[in-house]
């Protein structure tokens, strides 16, 4: 399954936006609560979505309720 067969190493605040996406937050939401901008947060799901090789945010969801995120 994409997104567990090689370890990835994420960033404290790569993990804090995947708790966050895991609980359903949008991206303006997020941005709100890590006080970010709003394209920061894209980039950065964007980037963790590429390195962990998962096709979209409910992938990366199931990945951060996996991995205790």
């Amino acid at each position: 399954m994409p997104g567990d067969s090689k370890p990835v190493r994420l960033t404290a605040p790569e993990k804090q936006i995947l708790s966050l996406v895991r609980k359903g937050l949008r991206d303006l939401e997020i941005a709100a609560a890590l006080s970010l901008e709003e394209t920061v947060v894209k980039d950065r799901i964007r980037t963790v979505s590429d390195r962990l090789g998962l096709p979209d945010r409910l992938q990366l969801a199931i990945y951060a309720n996996r991995h205790n995120l």
